[in-house]
């Protein structure tokens, strides 16, 4: 799987919106600018959402605030541990690129 691809980088988005194990341990990696235009409001939305209601926002309110449609997903616990790895992966690539 590329990762760099759009609909990689919406899976990565998705997952990170939707489970908070997963987005409390990658948030503090993950930037906007990692992302593709079309996912970065809700990245950047998510991460201010988080640090002042400690909570992750609905898919509503993430939806009418950024214009993303996220799917909500339920993550077995083994997709939990292989997003973290591929997020963490996607933004270490982004480091190192600059891109």
């Amino acid at each position: 799987m590329q990762q760099n691809n759009p609909s990689t980088q919406k899976l990565w988005v998705d997952m990170f919106c939707s489970n908070e194990q997963i987005f409390s341990t990658c948030n503090r990696i993950v930037q906007p600018e990692f992302f593709d235009p079309d996912y970065r409001d809700a990245v950047e939305f998510t991460k201010h959402y988080y640090d002042k209601y400690s909570s992750l926002p609905s898919s509503e309110i993430l939806e009418a605030e950024t214009g993303f449609q996220p799917r909500k997903m339920t993550i077995n616990p083994d997709e939990i541990e292989y997003c973290i790895s591929k997020v963490e992966q996607f933004c270490i690539e982004r480091i190192v690129t600059g891109k």
